[in-house]
């Protein structure tokens, strides 16, 4: 489950239960079952274009050696 606030980002990891509920479709909870964690975020300027593009490289693919 994921919520987002102005500025913060929280994550938790929910498990349903099934519960009685003396009808034919049972009740259902969300029990927290994982970790869980707020993150704030921090960054409000973006970075220089040369920087940018430097950190989305990706490396050359290898080329397949045929057997």
């Amino acid at each position: 489950m994921v919520a987002v606030s102005s500025n913060k980002v929280f994550f938790t990891h929910c498990a349903l239960r099934l519960k009685r509920s003396g009808t034919i479709v049972p009740r259902m909870e969300l029990v927290e079952v994982g970790p869980s964690m707020d993150l704030v975020v921090r960054r409000h300027r973006l970075p220089d274009e040369s920087l940018k593009k430097e950190s989305m490289r990706t490396a050359p693919e290898l080329a397949k050696k045929k057997v």
